[in-house]
Parts: C-alpha cells; sequence; structure tokens
C-alpha cells in the first residue's frame, strides 16, 4: 500500500492508543519510526506464514525488549484492516480484567494498552499473499505487563471509577524499604530499625557510584557497615521496597537454624540481624535510566561470626517459606549481594 496510507493508519492508532490512556489517567504515547520498522518486520513475517505468534526470544538477539499487540483480522472483502478493529478489540478486554490481578491471556492486550510507564508506540501491518488475512503489530517501548506489578500504578482503573482522580499506590522508598524491614525483623523477634540520616548519606553515595560504573554490584572496599545491595533492570519499572527488601530476606530460605553458627553471611541474615538498629538507604539510576541500583546499610554490622546464634532467631509465626519477587524474566531482572 502506499506510505501515506500507511502513515494515516498509523496515526490513527495512535490516535485510538491515546484516547483510551487518557481515560486511565496513562501519558500519551509517541510514534517512534524506530519501532515502526521493527513493526514492520514482524508484521510481514506473519503475513507470509499466514499465522499469528509473537517473536520468540530468539528473535530478540539485538536485546531489544519491546512490549507487543497483535491483531488479525480475516475477510473475504479484501478490505484493509482499519484501526480501529485492532484498538477496539484489544481495549474491550476491560470487561475481562480485574483490576489490580495479573493479566491472562485474554486481557494482555488491553492492560499493554494502557500501561503507564510505555512511551513509544510502533505501529505495522501486512496482509498474506492471497489478499485475505491482515496482520496488526503495535509495540511498546518501555514494556508493559511485567510481573509484580499489576497495580493500579500501572494498570489504573478508568477515572469514571475514580471521580476523576489518578489513582497511584506508590510507596515512599524509604519509609516503605523500612517498614518492610522491620515487618521481617518482628516476625523473627528483632527490634525494629530507625532510619538513620548519615547512614543515608553514605548509602546515597555507593548507589550514585554504582549507577555512574554500572559494573554490576560489588559492596565498597573496606566496608565496616553491614550491607545488602540490589540491582534492578528495570525497562521502565519502578523500584517497590516490598520486593528489594524481600528478595533479600528470601535467603534465610537456605539458612541452618538448627546449627546457626555454621551459615556464612547472607542478605536474609542482615536483614533480621537483631544487634543492627540504624538503617540507610540510598537508590540511583544509571544515566541512560536502564538500571536502579539499591543500597542498604546497616549499623552495628551483622552477619559477624560467632553471633549468628543471639541475632538470627527462628520465624516465631510459621516456618521460612518466602515466594522469590514475582517478574517477567523478559522484562525486568535484578540481582541481589
Amino acid at each position: 500500500m502506499a506510505p501515506s496510507s500507511e502513515k494515516t493508519f498509523a496515526n490513527e492508532v495512535l490516535r485510538l492508543h491515546n484516547d483510551y490512556r487518557a481515560r486511565h489517567g496513562s501519558p500519551p504515547l509517541s510514534l517512534s519510526k524506530e519501532l515502526n520498522v521493527y513493526s514492520l518486520a514482524w508484521a510481514r513475517q506473519l503475513a507470509e506464514w499466514n499465522r499469528m505468534v509473537h517473536r520468540s526470544d530468539e528473535g530478540r538477539k539485538d536485546g531489544k525488549e519491546y512490549g507487543e499487540n497483535l491483531f488479525m483480522r480475516k475477510s473475504t472483502d479484501r478490505v484493509p484492516v482499519k484501526a480501529n478493529n485492532a484498538v477496539d478489540a484489544w481495549y474491550n478486554e476491560i470487561h475481562l480484567y480485574t483490576f489490580g490481578t495479573k493479566c491472562s491471556e485474554e486481557t494482555g492486550h488491553f492492560t499493554q494498552l494502557v500501561w503507564t510507564k510505555s512511551r513509544r508506540l510502533g505501529v505495522a501491518r501486512a496482509k498474506s499473499k492471497d489478499g485475505l488475512t491482515w496482520y496488526v503489530v503495535c509495540n511498546y517501548d518501555p514494556p508493559g505487563n511485567v510481573s509484580g506489578y499489576f497495580n493500579e500504578t500501572y494498570v489504573p482503573r478508568p477515572l469514571s471509577q475514580t471521580g476523576g482522580k489518578v489513582v497511584s499506590r506508590k510507596v515512599d522508598f524509604k519509609r516503605g524499604m523500612l517498614e518492610q524491614h522491620n515487618h521481617h525483623r518482628k516476625n523473627h523477634g528483632a527490634p525494629p530499625l530507625i532510619l538513620d540520616k548519615a547512614l543515608s548519606k553514605q548509602s546515597q553515595e555507593w548507589a550514585e557510584k554504582l549507577a555512574k560504573e554500572d559494573q554490576g554490584l560489588r559492596h565498597r572496599p573496606g566496608e565496616k557497615l553491614g550491607s545488602c545491595l540490589y540491582q534492578l533492570k528495570n525497562h521502565g519499572c519502578d523500584i517497590i521496597p516490598k520486593e528489594v527488601v524481600d528478595s533479600w530476606y528470601e535467603q534465610l530460605s537456605t539458612f541452618n537454624f538448627r546449627n546457626r553458627e555454621r551459615n556464612g553471611p547472607s542478605t536474609g541474615s542482615q536483614v533480621i540481624w537483631k544487634e543492627s538498629q540504624r538503617l540507610g538507604l540510598g537508590k540511583a539510576l544509571t544515566k541512560d535510566g536502564k538500571t536502579w541500583y539499591v543500597v542498604a546499610h546497616y549499623d552495628p554490622p551483622g552477619n559477624v561470626n560467632g553471633r549468628f546464634s543471639a541475632n538470627v532467631l527462628p520465624r516465631q509465626i510459621s516456618s521460612i517459606t518466602v515466594a522469590s519477587p514475582s517478574r517477567s524474566s523478559k522484562s525486568c531482572s535484578c540481582l541481589i549481594l
């Protein structure tokens, strides 16, 4: 088809996306020439195969990670697929979606469409050789449908249901980190930590250094404080304090409580170390905006040889069973140290 027709189609797809996103208070998308080319390549591939399938991991060897919505329309009238055919079908999945829960195969197009952190859109369509089937591909950057992030900060309810207010469940970083530490400490009979400004200054400085270097996680040379580190390849994701602390605490799942002095240092034992009293916190984002670094410092430090029995107490509520933070390996990845 003529380039002008495809440009008109892409602009209409964009308009419909942004109309629907506005209903939820999600910021508007903008068309990306780079993503349009990316979407067109896959639309043509689908048309050649004449079947609908998402890109596989093998098809992403260039390292690009985009959200993706697909649509197929079969017709004997050979009329080109229209923008609203695809976008309306995706948005209408809202009637099957329960807000605050993970999407399913039946609702993932809707959640991607309104995902608040997505900013760029790629649009393309292509028809099969017999001219009877049209394929529409939309790609999104940063990608949506990130496991662990299905709350109203990322998939907001329609403003008509919230009195016109944009609902956000974002938690203050330091407050959330402190509260989650103390939640776990209480379960193990450890007194609550207090947030310390001087320690937080040190934590912030080290987080910024790690982000500036962006060479992975490492403790400060000669570190005398207790320390836990966390790295998140974010793709538009924000730091969720609960997931950071829980990822550290999860290391207790392999802790030997029957013979505590035979354990080595871990982030889990530091989180609940009874003698630690003060907590310092810092976070920093790399210059390219793709990776978060989180640093926590503890004073007095934990993981002291010969002190595990007195400081790492068994859980008082139930046995240690901690689920790993749920994330899509295709969207976000984290490291802890």
